[in-house]
């Protein structure tokens, strides 16, 4: 019998545990891996964006959704810079049975960041098919996040914005054949929570996972997958997906899981050379 009330006991425990609702306090976004071979190549990328959510309710209440634009060039034949904006507009909503101390909370992130980088490429064969790849770079972003819903039967309202600075390194393998263009990351992204301001109250932080957050580093390990197609005869613009998929196991500090991403790839000097 006593066994039997302690077996009882922990799946409460693990039931009251998973059925908290933490913040995200970090979003994964589009990542900037140009299929670069020589100097002069270059790249402007127009992307949506869309994530994984974990609220209750439907996906129209439910949402992560984004737009990315990045940029890059190759000053050399091994030398490139690169350069990109991110936005990000997420929704989760909580029903009284998740998100205590709260009894329902509709929770809206924004999220804004920029990211300036460099790096190296070389070829691995003869045919120049075949590319690795070293970027790195420094970024600065705003997280706001806005909590609104019902406590018993008042309403209540809390805010908690942050201004993480980031580093990031990323090397990757790039596949290139005839049209096709293939290519795999490990980007390892290191956030660090600025200017953190807040009108939770400290219990209130405890509950969902933000306290402590101020001048904490965090590590966001991310596999990045890269596809695009270019169109043989436009040599210029090609479509480009991408799925990137975030391995941070943080328990506390939670993160979402992926972000996937299509869009048009430009290349302003092909157009340029196109027209000479």
């Amino acid at each position: 019998m006593n066994r039997n009330l302690v077996f009882i006991f922990i799946l409460l425990l693990l039931a009251l545990t998973s059925c908290r609702s933490p913040r995200f306090v970090h979003s994964p976004v589009a990542v900037n891996n140009p299929f670069f071979t020589k100097a002069n190549d270059s790249k402007l990328g127009m992307y949506i964006s869309g994530g994984s959510h974990s609220g209750d309710g439907s996906n129209d209440t439910n949402k992560v959704r984004g737009a990315d634009v990045m940029g890059a060039y190759a000053i050399t034949n091994h030398i490139a810079v690169t350069g990109s904006y991110h936005y990000r507009n997420e929704r989760n909503y909580y029903l009284p049975y998740r998100s205590s101390p709260f009894d329902t909370s509709l929770v809206n992130y924004k999220r804004r960041m920029w990211e300036l980088g460099i790096g190296y490429f070389a070829s691995l064969n003869k045919r120049n098919t075949i590319t690795a790849n070293i970027y790195m770079g420094a970024g600065s972003a705003t997280y706001n996040i806005k909590d609104e819903g019902t406590n018993g039967s008042a309403k209540y309202s809390r805010y908690h914005n942050s201004k993480p600075f980031k580093l990031y390194f990323q090397p990757g393998v790039n596949f290139m054949t005839g049209s096709v263009r293939f290519g795999t990351a490990l980007r390892l992204n290191i956030l660090t929570y600025k200017n953190v301001m807040t009108n939770y109250s400290n219990e209130e932080l405890a509950y969902i996972h933000l306290d402590e957050l101020n001048n904490k580093t965090l590590l966001f390990p991310e596999f990045v997958l890269t596809t695009a197609y270019r169109f043989p005869k436009y040599p210029w613009i090609a479509l480009e997906g991408q799925v990137s998929v975030n391995f941070n196991d943080d328990r506390y500090y939670r993160s979402r899981t992926m972000n996937a991403s299509a869009g048009l790839i430009f290349k302003p000097f092909n157009i340029l050379n196109s027209k000479k």
